[in-house]
C-alpha cells in the first residue's frame, strides 16, 4: 500500500505537469467604449479541444479575473458570478454586474482589440 503522503505528492506532480503542458492562447488586448482596458488569455489545458478557462486582467486595477466557458448557441461566452466576456462575429463585449443600478441588469460595453 502506498503511503498517503506519497499519493498526495504523486497527484500534485501530475496536476502541475498538466498545467505545464497547457496551451495559452493570447494575450489579447482590449479597450472598451467606457475607457476600461483589459487583456484576456484563453487557457487550454492538455487534452481539451477548446479552452475552458479565460484569465482576464483589468489594466487599471491589475485585478485578475478567472472566467469559465459557458455554453451558447454561437460565439464564445466566458463568465463568472460578476463578469462576462462575449465575442460574436468579431464583436466583443464586457459586462461587470457590480456596475448595475438597483433592479436593473448590467450594461454590456463594446470593446475593441488593440494591437500591441
Amino acid at each position: 500500500m502506498i503511503p498517503f503522503r506519497l499519493s498526495v505528492v504523486a497527484i500534485a506532480i501530475v496536476l502541475l505537469s498538466s498545467l505545464a503542458c497547457a496551451e495559452d492562447i493570447g494575450p489579447f488586448h482590449y479597450r472598451c467604449d467606457d475607457g476600461r482596458s483589459f487583456t484576456i488569455t484563453f487557457v487550454k489545458a492538455e487534452g481539451e479541444s477548446t479552452p475552458m478557462t479565460a484569465r482576464l486582467t483589468l489594466i487599471k486595477s491589475k485585478d485578475v479575473i478567472i472566467l469559465t466557458s459557458q455554453m451558447g448557441a454561437s460565439g464564445i461566452h466566458y463568465a463568472n458570478d460578476r463578469y462576462a466576456y462575449d465575442e460574436w462575429h468579431g464583436n466583443v463585449s464586457f459586462k461587470d454586474s457590480s456596475k448595475k443600478g438597483k433592479g436593473k441588469s448590467a450594461k454590456e460595453v463594446s470593446c475593441h482589440e488593440v494591437k500591441k
